[in-house]
């Protein structure tokens, strides 16, 4: 993790770079302290973790990894959020010619 700040007039700029989802993120936040811009990355890097949790094929646990080590043999059920996504996945695959 990498966290830097620096002050301009009434403002701060926060930037704060980290590895998460197997890729690396740049937190970037322009705030009236650095408090209140910790506090928004947190929430930011938690709800990335939150999306990992549900999204990777790497966490046993995860919604996909269950749908790809059950594939073929039944179904199995997974929130609307991913559902939603997997649904827009498809649409944007198909209107690409599956070039994405």
């Amino acid at each position: 993790m990498h966290l830097t700040s620096s002050v301009r007039s009434d403002r701060i700029l926060y930037n704060l770079g980290l590895k998460l989802m197997g890729s690396q993120f740049s937190i970037k936040l322009i705030d009236k302290s650095v408090g209140s811009a910790e506090k928004k990355a947190k929430q930011a890097v938690q709800e990335i973790s939150r999306l990992e949790s549900l999204l990777s094929e790497f966490i046993a646990g995860s919604q996909i990894s269950q749908i790809n080590q059950i594939a073929g043999k039944r179904g199995v059920k997974i929130s609307p959020e991913v559902y939603q996504l997997l649904c827009q996945c498809q649409y944007l695959s198909e209107i690409t010619k599956w070039c994405l």
